[in-house]
């Protein structure tokens, strides 16, 4: 965000004029919901208030201080004392994510002002954070970033305000919090290889910030389980550096690369989460690498990508996720990147009632030869997927399958990288070029039907579909 005097911000790209005297934190000129979320936080003016009293410019300081208190001010919490007064406290900006925020926010202007200028805003802004009903975290919702996020905030506030029953409810809520970030075997429940990274980082800080004030041996349980998490963060990057984009992820995002250790497995696989990776070499850029997701929690940064798979070889990436760019609920794209046809997986022609749940990922190793078997009912009966990638071979062979009940089409759904273009095309057989020479061919089996798709502004990934009945 960026607020260029005397009345511009910028959020996201989106520039949209403003006058400080007379904005309101309930009238925003913004739609989007992340940008009415920065809007609301009012740290882009928090922030343009301390830039000026670093700079020695304290009348330029004040300027943008006193619209920022008043708009506070004239923004109480409606609480959330009855479920009508919860859903309002959330849908004008009074929400878990928008009011830690905008507690920052207050906390960074107190730095210019002073505590006692604004205790009342700071207050009310920890008593939200206290609030149950709206915390993001057990006992009522999973564990979340947010609730993490929030509970460092109020922490800064019991600090700031002089209140120990804030800093308590804070420390046991993350205390109580850590042991459910991550399964057994590290993967983050959050869904996506992003928040694998924020939860590493976020909960490192965690553990320094608790072993600091005397709680020595729930920091090194934490540091423990994030220690564990991190070794998941390698697996996230393949061969050649290129991040694989689970859930809300993309490829610019900050994941920590792989480093020299020979003694790290070639695999991650987490079937109790749903989640395996795979490769032959940690040093070689032309090995193959893969991934495979089939959960049962995808958290609140996960997407409808269950059996879905991704593929690279010999350097190139074949099969891939497009992850998410954004939060801009405005544009069909950001719909369609979190749904089913926008992964590589097989969707059934309807969906059928089934009460059954089934789920299950299993991956074994022979030389050259991963199998990865997947199981699930997400869509009715259940469907299985079996997936052969040979290193040897440089081949990728996928059988999708339904166990029982009505059969039909399976419809195959696949997402090149944008290096490959079409070639070719004879019945059941693709070729695909990319620049530098190397060939992909893709068959599908006697009976089926395979077409190419271009890459749009909704899907953005060329691909094809291929559809057939089993």
């Amino acid at each position: 965000s960026r607020f260029d005097p005397p009345g511009t911000l910028t959020l996201l790209d989106d520039t949209q004029p403003i006058d400080l005297n007379t904005f309101e934190i309930g009238t925003s000129p913004f739609v989007d919901v992340s940008r009415l979320m920065w809007y609301r936080s009012l740290l882009w003016l928090a922030v343009a208030a301390v830039d000026f009293q670093e700079q020695g410019r304290n009348d330029l300081a004040e300027q943008m201080a006193v619209p920022a208190i008043r708009a506070a001010r004239n923004f109480p919490d409606p609480g959330s004392a009855t479920p009508e007064l919860t859903d309002l406290s959330n849908s004008i900006g009074w929400d878990e994510g928008t009011t830690f925020r905008r507690a920052e926010a207050l906390l960074c202007l107190s730095s210019y002002t002073g505590a006692e200028r604004i205790r009342d805003l700071l207050t009310m802004h920890a008593e939200a954070l206290v609030d149950p009903n709206r915390y993001k975290g057990p006992p009522q919702r999973e564990v979340h970033n947010h609730g993490m996020l929030a509970n460092l905030v109020l922490l800064d506030l019991a600090k700031r305000l002089d209140r120990p029953d804030y800093r308590q409810i804070a420390i046991d809520r993350l205390i109580n919090d850590s042991a459910q970030v991550f399964s057994s075997n590290g993967w983050s429940y959050e869904g996506s290889t992003l928040y694998q990274s924020v939860n590493v980082v976020g909960w490192r800080e965690v553990a320094d910030d608790l072993r600091n004030r005397g709680y020595a041996a729930e920091a090194a349980a934490i540091d423990q389980r994030v220690n564990q998490a991190a070794e998941v963060l390698p697996h996230l990057v393949s061969p050649t550096g290129r991040i694989a984009t689970i859930g809300n992820s993309r490829l610019d995002d900050a994941v920590r690369q792989p480093d020299p250790n020979p003694a790290r497995p070639l695999q991650f696989v987490d079937s109790g989460a749903g989640v395996a990776m795979g490769r032959w070499s940690w040093t070689d850029t032309n090995t193959t690498y893969w991934t495979a997701l089939n959960r049962d929690r995808r958290g609140a940064h996960g997407h409808d990508d269950n059996q879905a798979i991704t593929w690279q070889s010999q350097g190139l990436p074949v099969l891939v996720d497009p992850g998410q760019y954004d939060y801009d609920a405005s544009t069909d794209l950001t719909d369609w990147l979190k749904s089913n046809v926008a992964h590589n997986r097989a969707m059934p022609a309807s969906k059928y009632k089934n009460d059954l749940k089934v789920r299950s990922l299993n991956v074994k190793r022979d030389g050259t030869l991963d199998t990865i078997t997947m199981e699930s009912s997400d869509n009715g009966p259940p469907q299985i997927r079996e997936v052969l990638v040979d290193e040897a071979r440089k081949s990728l062979e996928v059988i999708d399958s339904l166990t029982w009940g009505k059969r039909g089409r399976l419809t195959q759904y696949w997402h090149l990288a944008p290096e490959w273009t079409q070639a070719s095309i004879n019945g059941n057989q693709i070729i695909y070029n990319e620049p530098g020479g190397k060939v992909l061919v893709v068959t599908t089996s006697p009976g089926a039907s395979v077409t190419p798709v271009a890459s749009s502004l909704v899907a953005p990934f060329a691909g094809l579909i291929a559809s057939g009945f089993k």
